[in-house]
């Protein structure tokens, strides 16, 4: 039950950063998501932390862990699409580009024009030389 938790509050998340923008910190051991809003300010007192070895997904309360963005390579997107498992691992799919399509009932409508895909391993050398052809 606290996995569906879990999955409740990232949909949370996601649905903020979606109609907002988000910063993405990339560590060498987790990413950090943290919503923002188009001015840059923040919209949340927690974040989302991704664990890149093990997977585990925690609701992280900013002023308990503050995030060190000095260590970090800091990207903006507008959202998650989800994490897929591949060959090579686990990735975390985000939206780094989308388009105001119009507002219904008060809801923004947005495009997604551009995802990336972020490999929680950072290295392929756990991999076959077959499966390095296809990474």
């Amino acid at each position: 039950m606290k996995y569906n938790i879990q999955i409740c509050q990232l949909f949370k998340i996601c649905r903020i950063s979606i109609s907002l923008s988000s910063f993405r910190c990339i560590f060498p051991g987790k990413f950090c998501l943290e919503p923002r809003g188009r001015d840059g300010g923040l919209v949340s007192d927690t974040y989302l932390e991704i664990d890149r070895n093990s997977g585990k997904l925690s609701l992280i309360k900013s002023a308990e862990k503050p995030i060190l963005i000095h260590d970090a390579e800091v990207k903006i997107i507008h959202g998650i699409v989800g994490i897929i498992k591949l060959v090579s691992g686990n990735a975390l799919i985000v939206i780094t580009k989308a388009n105001l399509k119009g507002v219904l009932t008060g809801h923004e409508i947005w495009a997604i024009t551009e995802t990336e895909i972020i490999p929680y391993e950072k290295t392929t050398l756990h991999l076959t030389e077959k499966q390095v052809i296809y990474f």
